[in-house]
């Protein structure tokens, strides 16, 4: 029996575990084991589900970093997948695992950022400031780890430790900001047992999705607060061009109770408050548009539907986070800086 160890942090990294498992490492001979790290933020509308066809759920319950690394370490296993390249836990437990056991160590998508080039002034003092401080919190907690691992925040798959890396989109990965040892491995689309596993896992049949035809889905996401003005301006000339149309405003898990009241005083608008990755629904939408600046949800392809950011609108506004970044847009989905550019699927 071969066994996979996968740890997720976010819905999303649960939601690409189950795919992964599914899809790329089924069957009878193969045991997927998931870790969530839940926090009271995190993993709260789940099922009491334990094990899905060949994939167990474990919880971590608000557990710290250094703690999940303790109790980790020792397993056995054929395969680590891990997100978050940046912690620098995630990189020693794969390192500890690597050395035990000779696990292959894998790295699951982590949104945007593999397909991002960020013009980071003084990046590399940044390394050095970031890797300084990752190893003082590690002593810290009492943990000396035997190597050195460079903390590259503004690049993508650097560490050494990474065998694979796995991606729904590897055309469109920058050469440059990957280490360029690791071997790639493509995620196939959604499938239907993926849905079906990834339904029963977070409960989705509890849930009332708004699916309509020709409809817009705007999928929202922490900002900087100098950028809200910039997004309720073009939210309310959204409104103001589709007058007669149905906006969904899906909810990141983050947004503040703050900027849902603002959301609230929009006309013409329903917010979507759920903790379910919006891929499970996304799939089933018909004829509608789905609308961010610039969300990795909207990696996720519906072929039905037209796909747009309204990235270049936050632009030069003084947010560092979206003028030190150069994202490659993937071809299903178009930058738009207007609502007057939206049109949907003829």
């Amino acid at each position: 029996m071969r066994t996979n160890i996968f740890l997720a942090h976010t819905e999303y990294h649960l939601l690409m575990s189950i795919h992964i498992a599914t899809t790329k490492h089924s069957g009878d001979h193969i045991k997927n084991i998931i870790y969530l790290t839940k926090t009271p933020a995190r993993f709260n509308t789940l099922s009491k589900i334990e094990k899905v066809e060949n994939i167990i759920l474990k919880v971590l319950d608000d557990l710290t970093r250094a703690e999940i690394l303790h109790k980790l370490k020792n397993i056995s296993c054929e395969r680590f997948f891990f997100f978050q390249e940046d912690s620098i836990y995630n990189c020693c437990l794969a390192k500890k695992l690597k050395d035990k056991n000779n696990t292959i160590i894998c790295l699951g998508p982590d949104g945007y950022k593999p397909y991002a080039v960020y013009k980071k002034k003084h990046e590399y003092l940044s390394m050095l400031r970031n890797t300084l401080e990752d190893y003082k919190e590690l002593f810290q907690n009492k943990i000396f780890p035997s190597f050195l691992q460079l903390s590259w925040r503004y690049r993508y798959a650097t560490s050494a430790l990474i065998d694979e890396i796995y991606l729904t989109h590897p055309e469109s990965l920058h050469k440059q900001n990957n280490a360029g040892h690791a071997e790639i491995a493509k995620i196939p689309e959604f499938s239907e047992a993926t849905l079906i596993n990834a339904g029963m896992i977070f409960n989705a049949a509890d849930f009332n999705f708004p699916i309509f035809d020709s409809s817009i889905y705007y999928f929202n996401q922490p900002i900087h607060p100098q950028l809200e003005d910039v997004e309720f301006d073009f939210l309310k000339n959204l409104i103001a061009h589709f007058p007669n149309k149905a906006i969904y405003i899906k909810l990141h898990p983050l947004t503040t109770n703050d900027m849902k009241e603002k959301y609230l005083g929009l006309k013409q608008t329903e917010l979507l408050d759920i903790k379910v990755p919006a891929e499970l629904f996304i799939l089933n939408l018909k004829n509608s548009v789905l609308l961010s600046g610039w969300s990795s949800v909207l990696i996720t392809q519906n072929s039905s539907c037209n796909y747009y950011f309204n990235l270049p609108i936050y632009k030069n506004k003084g947010s560092k986070a979206t003028d030190q970044s150069d994202l490659t847009i993937l071809p299903h989905i178009k930058l738009i800086s207007s609502p007057q550019e939206i049109e949907f699927p003829s």
